[in-house]
């Protein structure tokens, strides 16, 4: 799996690309905010946020807002995807890990 993928666009006017550029800087900010409210609510409550909640609290988000739904959508589920396979549970072994070491 590729953390990033380069895609080349040939042959774009100056204003599709801008459209385009604009389109996947509101995408990866709303990959963030979805990001960091999981995140948030992992550290404070020592679970996973679901999908059905974190997006009742990034819906207000400016950037779910000019996204069209299913792109915006789409987007947020592969935070719960990211989550899952990556991060959260690397911290999840650390913090037993942390709790079962002696102090």
């Amino acid at each position: 799996m590729y953390a990033t993928q380069k895609n080349q666009l040939r042959r774009l006017s100056q204003q599709e690309f801008i459209a385009l550029s604009a389109l996947c800087r509101l995408s990866k900010n709303l990959f963030n905010v979805a990001l960091y409210e999981s995140r948030q609510y992992f550290f404070a409550q020592r679970k996973r946020l679901s999908y059905e909640s974190n997006y009742h609290l990034c819906k207000q988000n400016e950037n779910y807002r000019w996204l069209n739904t299913d792109i915006a959508q789409q987007t947020m589920k592969e935070v719960v995807i990211f989550i899952v396979g990556d991060r959260i549970l690397s911290i999840t072994c650390l913090s037993t890990l942390w709790r079962l070491l002696p102090r």
